[in-house]
């Protein structure tokens, strides 16, 4: 069964038009390592395109996207962000080698 967020996030729509719609989603092409926020080709490039070129599975990474959409301010869930916690994350004065 399609959410109303899922259905939001069609495969054949641009990335720059998704993009302009839930600039949140930007999270997750970073999260992914796309290039696509910054290329030229992304108001010609469909997410189904996108999903294609980095060899991902383009239910799953829509269905990603579609989570932007998921509350009202847009912006993704807490649990897609980087946390001090998180292993292999340093942050300054969290017990990390001093440089001198």
């Amino acid at each position: 069964m399609t959410t109303r967020a899922e259905a939001r996030v069609p495969a054949g729509e641009t990335v720059a038009t998704l993009l302009r719609r839930c600039p949140a989603a930007i999270v997750v092409f970073t999260r992914r390592r796309m290039a696509c926020p910054g290329c030229a080709m992304a108001p010609f490039d469909t997410l189904g395109d996108a999903a294609a070129a980095y060899g991902l599975e383009a239910a799953g990474f829509l269905k990603e996207i579609a989570r932007c959409f998921g509350n009202a301010t847009g912006v993704p869930e807490p649990a897609a962000r980087p946390r001090a916690s998180d292993p292999g994350l340093e942050f300054p004065g969290q017990g990390g080698r001093r440089r001198r």
